[in-house]
């Protein structure tokens, strides 16, 4: 009998380490300064590994999204009630920081999972 030897999945498919941090930073970064950071990392590692640019992108769409939506949201609200509005910040917020940690955990993880509504941007392979 011959010993027929398993296949080893592609590297790109088994994240290294740094690709695993890099992706973790990508999410949690957001939660201090926006969607700046992962921009940064989508820009600088999206051709090393699709990994890491899926996640930064990913990142980078969540944390500017919220941003924008808070702006959006905040103002005029805060306008129509003298500031009372700016309240509401503080009942959304929490979202921001618990998706951001879970995606973190993900990515850490090795998995290529994206944010509910905005999962199917940035997949590689979708140029």
């Amino acid at each position: 009998m011959t010993d027929t030897p398993t296949p080893k999945p592609p590297t790109e498919l088994v994240p290294s380490k740094d690709d695993k941090l890099m992706a973790v930073l990508a999410h949690l970064s957001g939660l201090l300064f926006g969607p700046i950071i992962a921009l940064v990392i989508w820009v600088v590692k999206k051709d090393e590994s699709s990994f890491v640019g899926y996640h930064a992108f990913q990142a980078m769409l969540f944390h500017g999204a919220f941003y924008v939506l808070m702006i959006i949201i905040a103002g005029p609200i805060s306008i129509i009630t003298c500031g009372i509005g700016l309240l509401g910040i503080f009942i959304v917020w929490p979202l921001q920081w618990v998706g951001a940690i879970v995606y973190a955990i993900k990515a850490n993880d090795g998995k290529m999972a994206g944010y509910p509504l905005l999962e199917k941007y940035g997949r590689p392979g979708d140029d």
